[in-house]
């Protein structure tokens, strides 16, 4: 029987080593194939060893605990999540169910807890595993759906929607989709969404010096200032008023 490959993402050592013993104990043929203490670690060793799935902390350092489970959703859609926290915090359980977190555990995890959450995340790993090939129901081409999925972004970048909501029109896997825009693209859906979402940011930007930020993020579908102005630093190398600024004086 093959192993379920995980990555444990605690910036906390202690916690993390007990998690990690934790795991081995259970016996349930899971293999913490490696760990990070960072959210842009994380990002890295997901990529270099796509994990069958992810235990991650909601607050670790160097990325917001909402923006790992964004790009996890995104970006690698058949790589479930589970959430751990020592926080019953209404806004990351409402995010967890939003980007279709397997669980939220709360800290300290007892053993039965883990044992829970861990049936769930194997079970959802089992039901992705099935889902990877298309529907044979369904009849548009590889080419035809990228287009479809870069048309309803186009028409709804400024609202706040998740790859649910592109599902719902095509029927096909969100790991099917994901594979084929980024073999058409070199880039997933959310790197889509977040290119263009910057890009037009940068146009209102420019074209009027008086519509303040925050505005302009929530026109672009971004509701919180803040974590546009992160995303558009993260993206374009500058904050926006100093991407406005520095427009400004080369005029």
């Amino acid at each position: 029987m093959n192993k379920y490959r995980c990555i444990v993402v605690e910036d906390e050592t202690l916690v993390r080593n007990s998690l990690i013993r934790k795991i081995e104990q259970l016996e349930m043929n899971i293999q913490v194939i490696d760990y990070a203490a960072d959210g842009n670690s994380a990002m890295q060793k997901i990529e270099a060893t796509l994990p069958n799935f992810v235990i991650t902390d909601i607050r670790i350092p160097g990325m917001d605990g909402l923006e790992l489970m964004q790009w996890l959703y995104f970006t690698y859609p058949s790589i479930p999540f589970l959430i751990t926290s020592g926080y019953a915090e209404f806004q990351y359980a409402q995010a967890a169910i939003h980007y279709n977190a397997v669980d939220y555990l709360l800290k300290p995890i007892s053993i039965e807890t883990l044992r829970k959450g861990m049936n769930n995340i194997i079970l959802r790993c089992d039901t992705i595993a099935e889902q990877i090939m298309p529907p044979t129901m369904n009849h548009e081409s590889p080419e035809e759906l990228v287009d479809i999925i870069k048309e309803y972004i186009l028409f709804h970048y400024r609202e706040n929607f998740t790859l649910e909501n592109i599902i719902e029109k095509t029927h096909y896997s969100p790991a099917y989709l994901s594979r084929i825009f980024r073999k058409a693209t070199s880039q997933t859906p959310l790197q889509y969404l977040i290119s263009l979402r910057i890009r037009e940011a940068k146009r209102l930007l420019i074209a009027d010096k008086n519509i303040p930020v925050g505005t302009i993020g929530n026109m672009v579908g971004y509701d919180d200032v803040y974590y546009f102005s992160r995303i558009f630093r993260k993206y374009a190398g500058v904050y926006p008023l100093e991407f406005r600024k520095s427009f400004s004086e080369q005029e």
